[in-house]
């Protein structure tokens, strides 16, 4: 269990509102409210950079790497043999029909 003996200050200047936060690799990304913002810092603290700027409604993130593909997905061809919707789960797939109002 953490007991936060290893924790450590990233950064602390300049964060009028962060809200999101990801991890990824070596760098940690986070949004900020007030200056609607996408920055990513290296975990070390070095290198922040601002990846966009004044994008309104901005609230949380998820970094993901791409071009990284583990397993496959039985719904991407025919869709699975489904007549409606093809729901991937972790070992298999289930067919299922939209809900009418």
């Amino acid at each position: 269990m953490a007991d936060g003996k290893d924790c450590h200050e990233v950064i602390s200047d300049n964060l009028p509102h962060v809200f999101g936060l990801s991890l990824l690799g070596d760098y940690l990304y986070s949004t900020d409210w007030q200056r609607w913002s996408i920055d990513r810092i290296k975990v070390t603290g070095d290198g922040r950079e601002v990846i966009v700027d004044q994008l309104p409604n901005l609230m949380g993130l998820k970094a993901v790497r791409l071009g990284e593909v583990k397993g496959s997905n039985p719904c991407k061809y025919n869709n699975g043999n489904c007549s409606h919707l093809c729901l991937n789960r972790p070992h298999d797939y289930v067919c299922a029909c939209q809900i009418d109002e």
